[in-house]
């Protein structure tokens, strides 16, 4: 007995319309009638189909936020820790208030992630939260040799590395000091606070209305003397549409979106829209949209954003 065998390929694809004997193309190829778990690639040849396969094991993670085919971000009881893959390993970010899942945006060139209680900015394995805005100051007129006249006086926190400004958060409002005879000011400045290396000291001109920086000081520093007149630049203050100073905060916990160049936070039946370009960022007297009902959604297009 003589057996004939015939060398099937390269496979031209499937087709489940031609009769069974006229799947061989003479000179040309072979078509599949069918084909499971099996993909045919470009140069004829049966590859087996790629699949999900086990990375880690683990239970109840969740909120998983890929920056990039192989470093990544995910959430285990209540601890956000940043991943990396193919080969499974995690670094600890930050030990949340919450095991509540993320919510992820990524605008203007930083990823911000929220579960309702915390909220941040997430960076490598940092997480950096928006300072936040100090009270009024208080204080006491000292000798100096400032000229008589009524000065304005405000403070912010600020995040620096050396002299370089990283973050700045709202400026406080404004505390009137009355000098009758030529001296100084003592401001009694603000605690410290997480996530702020320094705080900076705002000064007008006598009886002027602009505030201009003066100096920054070590965070926990008690008091500051301002015996001379400012030669910084100009206080990043916010105005509303009627041209009233406006004092930021920062932005509230819930479910993060973007709009046009907003960074935006939903919160049961009411809207917090951020500062333009400045996420973190929002102002509490014109920021706030409220609604009868939970906000469930927010979607961004080129016409607005629809909720």
């Amino acid at each position: 007995t003589t057996m004939k065998t015939q060398l099937l390929g390269p496979f031209l694809g499937i087709n489940n319309r031609l009769p069974d004997f006229a799947l061989h193309v003479p000179k040309v190829g072979d078509w599949l009638r069918s084909g499971d778990n099996v993909e045919v690639t470009n140069a004829g040849t049966i590859v087996r189909r790629k699949a999900a396969s086990l990375v880690q094991s683990m239970t109840g993670a969740h909120s998983l936020h890929m920056i990039s085919d192989t470093a990544g971000y995910l959430v285990r009881d209540s601890v956000l820790y940043a991943i990396t893959l193919p080969t499974y390993s995690e670094a600890l970010v930050k030990v949340l208030a919450s095991n509540a899942r993320l919510s992820w945006v990524e605008t203007m060139g930083g990823l911000y992630a929220s579960n309702g209680t915390d909220i941040g900015r997430v960076s490598g394995s940092t997480w950096t939260s928006s300072l936040p805005t100090p009270s009024k100051p208080t204080s006491s007129v000292i000798g100096g040799g400032m000229e008589p006249g009524q000065y304005q006086v405000a403070v912010s926190y600020v995040r620096l590395s050396g002299s370089d400004l990283l973050e700045e958060g709202g400026v406080s409002a404004a505390l009137a000091v009355d000098l009758s005879i030529p001296g100084g000011i003592r401001v009694n400045l603000p605690a410290a606070t997480t996530g702020a290396t320094h705080v900076n000291v705002y000064l007008t001109q006598a009886n002027g209305e602009v505030l201009y920086l003066l100096s920054f000081v070590e965070a926990g520093t008690a008091t500051f003397d301002c015996i001379t007149l400012p030669t910084g630049r100009e206080a990043p203050v916010r105005f509303d549409s009627k041209g009233s100073k406006q004092i930021e905060a920062p932005l509230p916990a819930g479910e993060l979106f973007s709009s046009m160049g907003r960074l935006c936070s939903i919160v049961g039946n009411s809207i917090y829209v951020g500062v333009p370009f400045r996420p973190g960022y929002y102002l509490p007297i014109e920021g706030v949209i409220h609604f009868t009902a939970p906000v469930t959604v927010a979607i961004e297009n080129q016409n607005g954003t629809y909720l």
